[in-house]
């Protein structure tokens, strides 16, 4: 992320998972993405029609991440 949006000066950037996929959700989250949208039943997985979940973070709210993060190492 510090290579996309300091190098090649992204404004934002996003992530899809499904429903299915915890472990991705729980990264997103762990790492500061925010949930924006739900594509419900996108695609049937296992028989079951899951949803596409939409993640985004702006450039600005890393920066906020990184600052915080950077104090509670200090």
């Amino acid at each position: 992320m510090d290579y996309l949006f300091s190098k090649r000066k992204y404004h934002k950037i996003g992530l899809d998972t499904y429903t299915f996929n915890e472990k991705m959700i729980y990264v997103a989250k762990k790492v500061g993405f925010i949930e924006e949208g739900i594509e419900r039943e996108i695609r049937k997985w296992k028989s079951k029609w899951v949803n596409r979940i939409n993640y985004g973070m702006l450039v600005n709210e890393y920066k906020n991440l990184k600052e915080k993060v950077s104090i509670e190492y200090e």
